[in-house]
């Protein structure tokens, strides 16, 4: 017995530029990520990082290991991590999409540098705050337009 579905559906997987493997795509998207030209990352609402890019990490300052145990908050001057929690409050309670703020973050030599943070969150099918996406740039780039790093 044939299935005339089923023989096209096998014929288009087939064919190139048909249906691609869902392991391609998520690839690509990692390699997207990885490859972007400002800082991208994931964390857990409460700060923890789930996720970075590698412009993220030379942005901050900081290795992969070195972030595992600490917060962007963390090494966030005082003063602006009073106003980025009257934000955060704001995005986590659905008042606001996202928010974007020029702060002070101390590097691994102790001094503070300027860095513009966008944030948003993403939200579960149920409306809590299921992680916090951070784009990062440094506000300071030099004369050539690239960051100092």
């Amino acid at each position: 017995m044939k299935f005339p579905i089923v023989d096209q559906v096998i014929s288009l997987v087939k064919k190139p530029g048909g249906v691609r493997p869902r392991r391609d795509r998520d690839e690509r998207l990692r390699a997207g990520f990885d490859a972007a030209p400002v800082g991208l990352a994931f964390a857990t609402v409460d700060g923890h990082w789930l996720n970075v890019n590698e412009r993220f990490r030379t942005v901050v300052g900081y290795t992969r290991e070195e972030l595992a145990r600490i917060s962007l908050e963390s090494l966030t001057h005082t003063e602006d991590a009073k106003k980025e929690t009257a934000m955060m409050r704001k995005l986590l309670a659905g008042d606001t999409d996202s928010y974007r703020l020029d702060k002070r973050v101390m590097d691994k030599r102790g001094k503070y540098r300027v860095l513009t943070v966008t944030v948003t969150v993403v939200r579960a099918d149920n409306g809590d705050p299921e992680f916090l996406v951070y784009v990062v740039e440094d506000a300071h780039p030099d004369q050539s337009g690239r960051a100092h790093v």
